[in-house]
């Protein structure tokens, strides 16, 4: 019986601890569990809260310089982001400087509406600076630098003095009523018997478009310069238009 008792007092005490381990082992899971738990909780309401944009952090007037730093096309897709940013990049002072940088140093600007938003003057500018029709009240408020080409010959370029050097281009104007004169008036180029008249015409050496027909000689064709200038040539003559003032609608 001593034994025994022995026996089962151990095995008791072995019990015992397994349970005791048992139990601090089912603890230590549980307290895992609900950690893990916690987190989870604690990173879904993180993620439910919005997050903050820089343009409600920074002040107004910072946010609109930062916007002016990007280039047109960037300004134009910021406003694709959220209404927040959509107001920003429409601002009438950021469309202004891009404005004010796309029509620097151009030579010709045309009269637009006056209503129009920065914005919407920018992209106008843009597409009208592709046009290649010129109309007649545009050709004629223009003043144009006149040369030979060296094709025309060795007579006509020893009259010019883009070849000759002695004094300035010369000029030439178109005026509403057909006629077209030239500058310096004392050139021999400019004789009175000279008379040049100038039309618009759908033709030229059996190409269809836009050009104009000075007096018997080939058509002019119309094009234009990477500074938005009006080019006008054929085989023997260019005419190039001169920076105007900026149109008061700018």
């Amino acid at each position: 019986m001593g034994q025994r008792t022995l026996r089962a007092q151990r095995s008791a005490r072995l019990l015992g601890r397994g349970l005791g381990r048992l139990s601090v082992c089912i603890s230590k899971r549980q307290l895992r569990v609900r950690k893990s738990a916690a987190g989870q909780a604690t990173r879904t309401k993180r993620a439910s809260r919005p997050a903050k944009d820089f343009a409600q952090i920074v002040p107004e007037a910072l946010v609109e310089d930062i916007f002016k730093k990007l280039s047109p096309k960037d300004t134009a897709a910021c406003g694709l982001v959220c209404k927040q940013w959509k107001a920003i990049s429409i601002s009438q002072a950021i469309w202004k400087e891009h404005c004010e940088e796309l029509w620097a140093n151009k030579v010709f600007l045309p009269s637009l509406e006056q209503n129009l938003s920065f914005q919407q003057l920018f992209k106008a500018l843009l597409a009208d600076s592709k046009r290649t029709e010129l109309g007649a009240q545009e050709l004629c408020s223009c003043q144009w630098t006149f040369r030979f080409k060296p094709q025309a010959g060795h007579y006509w370029t020893s009259f010019d003095p883009y070849y000759t050097k002695e004094g300035p281009m010369m000029q030439r104007q178109f005026k509403l009523d057909g006629s077209l004169t030239g500058s310096p008036a004392h050139h021999p180029l400019w004789s009175p018997h000279w008379e040049s008249r100038w039309r618009f015409t759908k033709t030229s050496m059996g190409k269809r478009g836009h050009f104009i027909k000075v007096n018997h000689w080939p058509a002019l064709s119309i094009s234009r310069t990477e500074d938005w200038g009006w080019r006008l040539e054929n085989c023997w003559v260019e005419y190039r238009s001169l920076k105007q003032k900026h149109p008061e609608a700018l």
